[in-house]
């Protein structure tokens, strides 16, 4: 009768069960081809006849005793049923972690130069080897974050950094007694998380801290200026001026008409996420200033 509904995904296979032996009336002693727990893993046949466990025959090992000698011609052989196998194809999808032990997974069982798509949680020490590239690791207790590149160097540390200078091969007016920011656009060579927009020319704090931030403004008073005249530069916080800063952040009477100078300063400022932080200048006296955009420097890191 042909078999009814679905077929069943496992199911009990002989691995080669059964052994004969050549019985000669004296041997009582014989040799298993697959080792056995006791007498009861065994099926004994003498004369097609089976045989009582323990009482006609003992096993253990690879050895079978007979309690009497097989007589010559009888067909004498035994069935294995502890080599008896289930074997079970898995459904797709069917093995969860609770089905692997702990550890049992290996390296050589893992894909070489496997893609991990979202995050990967790594706890205690970690080791990468074999010139591992990675694009990012982040501690997700914090704001750290830090790319790797194949030759091991830390190309984006946990901290944002930026350089960055002008572009314009002229000389660009700010005004007499007006603050005007200073245009440098160029792209930065170091931007460590793009924080800084340099077609703004401007630095946005990805998080609050305490920021180290330095100028270089190459400039002048346009020629014809009084003795009196001078021009004069300083960071500003959110394009509102600097109140609350006070003057340690401002340099200072770099003069007079038509001579090139160069002010240069740094400053520890505190930033709360968002704020923006720009460079700007002005003239005091009679006659605007003038700067070199392309020798204009900015740039900055975060402290802590």
């Amino acid at each position: 009768m042909p078999f009814l509904g679905t077929t069943p995904t496992q199911g009990f296979v002989g691995a080669n069960p059964k052994q004969s032996f050549t019985a000669n009336g004296s041997t009582t002693v014989f040799t298993l081809t697959h080792p056995v727990a006791n007498a009861n893993d065994l099926e004994v046949f003498v004369g097609n006849v089976r045989q009582e466990p323990t009482a006609a025959y003992s096993a253990a090992g690879t050895t079978l005793t007979m309690t009497e000698a097989p007589d010559t011609g009888l067909n004498f052989y035994v069935i294995n049923k502890s080599q008896a196998q289930v074997t079970t194809t898995l459904g797709a999808n069917s093995v969860s972690t609770s089905q692997i032990i702990d550890d049992a997974i290996t390296g050589a069982k893992i894909e070489n130069n496997p893609t991990i798509a979202g995050t990967l949680g790594v706890t205690g020490e970690s080791t990468l080897t074999g010139g591992a590239k990675v694009n990012t690791i982040k501690h997700t207790g914090g704001t750290t974050s830090m790319t790797i590149d194949s030759s091991g160097r830390v190309l984006q540390p946990a901290r944002p950094m930026f350089h960055a200078n002008g572009t314009s091969t002229s000389w660009v007016i700010f005004s007499n007694g007006s603050w005007t920011k200073l245009v440098i656009d160029q792209t930065p060579t170091v931007n460590v998380g793009g924080h800084y927009d340099n077609t703004n020319s401007k630095f946005v704090a990805p998080v609050a801290g305490v920021y180290h931030f330095y100028y270089k403004v190459y400039g002048r008073v346009q020629s014809g200026g009084a003795a009196s005249t001078y021009w004069q530069s300083r960071f500003q916080k959110n394009n509102g001026g600097i109140a609350g800063y006070g003057s340690h952040i401002m340099a200072y009477q770099y003069t007079v008409g038509g001579t090139d100078e160069i002010a240069t300063y740094s400053a520890n400022i505190s930033l709360a996420a968002a704020d923006e932080i720009t460079v700007h200048a002005q003239s005091t006296g009679s006659h605007n200033g003038e700067y070199y955009g392309i020798a204009c420097e900015f740039g900055g890191h975060l402290l802590g």
